[in-house]
């Protein structure tokens, strides 16, 4: 007796049908999320179903609530010398199709969204591993450099910017990175499929 394939589930398939009982709940909601791609050099709809699926966005579809939550670890990179304090800022970020967006708003010089069972710790980390290891790699082991947590920071829910329609709850957890100078160069970069990242250094004033 011949298989038969169509029978067989798979993650794919899961996956597949989480999709379309996760779109029917966006209708049903009326989140708009038909006009989420306008003006954008990505496609939402697949980047809200991917965060989904990873835990980048808790939402739980079986509630029919129209609040997300996000929670995001934002790392401020200081090296310190004679004195002088600089601190490694997002420069700019360069897409394929050649735009440029604006920085991400967000203070420090990296951040990284949790995942499913990841701490902010495990999520800081692994922002500066794959995205300052690229140039330095070097910063792929903890042991290289401090980071130091600092008190959390829970905003009030607010209308999304990306996922219109919806609220968004987030929460950021703030850590310093401290490097010495076998960590330091001018200028880091990190490419990904669809854009390249760079940072620089500033300089930031110093208390007598």
């Amino acid at each position: 007796m011949s298989e038969n394939k169509s029978s067989i589930i798979t993650p794919e398939t899961i996956r597949q049908a989480d999709d379309k009982y996760v779109i029917a709940v966006l209708e049903a909601l009326r989140i708009p999320y038909q006009s989420w791609d306008r003006d954008q050099s990505t496609k939402v709809l697949e980047k809200f179903l991917e965060d989904w699926h990873l835990g980048k966005i808790i939402w739980d579809p079986e509630l029919t609530s129209n609040i997300i939550e996000e929670e995001t670890a934002v790392v401020t990179v200081i090296w310190e010398i004679n004195g002088f304090r600089r601190e490694l800022h997002e420069k700019y970020r360069e897409f394929k199709n050649g735009d440029k967006p604006k920085h991400h708003g967000l203070p420090g010089s990296l951040a990284e969204t949790l995942k499913y069972s990841e701490t902010a710790l495990t999520a800081a980390l692994r922002a500066i591993k794959e995205k300052l290891g690229q140039t330095k790699p070097s910063f792929k082991d903890p042991s290289r450099f401090r980071l130091i947590a600092q008190p959390v920071n829970r905003l009030d829910v607010a209308p999304s910017t990306t996922f219109k329609g919806f609220m968004i709850k987030k929460t950021y957890w703030p850590f310093i990175c401290l490097v010495d100078e076998h960590l330091y160069e001018e200028e880091y970069s990190y490419q990904e499929p669809d854009k390249t990242t760079y940072w620089h250094w500033v300089d930031i004033p110093t208390s007598k």
